[in-house]
């Protein structure tokens, strides 16, 4: 299903998330998403909407501008790779929403692919 990357949340944005970054990921029997690691640690949930051991990593990598204006956060990353400039935007209820909303627009655009299984009631 086709969704506007500024609506994204839960597991949806933790999908798009993962296909931004290049995640070697699936969805379980339970229809929670999970993230491929190397053995040991083989697979683990992956939230980084909500949790700040998946998310804080990203955000070091990608020194975005964030800003609060009446309760919502904006996050802005701008990359510049072979002399070609992006900008990706955001904005959430919290930091780790409006990172991943920008991140996810920066790197797969306005609106991206998202497994129905995936799409919580009343999105």
């Amino acid at each position: 299903m086709k969704v506007k990357t500024s609506e994204l949340s839960g597991k949806a944005l933790d999908w798009a998330v993962g296909m931004a970054i290049g995640n070697n990921q699936f969805i379980n029997p339970f229809n929670e998403f999970m993230r491929r690691q190397p053995d040991p640690i083989g697979c683990y949930r992956y939230n980084p909407s909500s949790d700040w051991s998946d998310c804080g990593p990203l955000i070091d990598g990608y020194s975005p501008v964030i800003t609060i204006c009446r309760g919502m956060v904006r996050t802005e990353i701008a990359t510049l790779e072979n002399d070609v400039s992006a900008t990706g935007i955001g904005i959430g209820i919290t930091y780790t929403i409006s990172f991943c909303r920008a991140l996810v627009s920066l790197k797969l655009g306005d609106e991206v692919d998202i497994p129905d299984e995936l799409m919580e009631v009343g999105e």
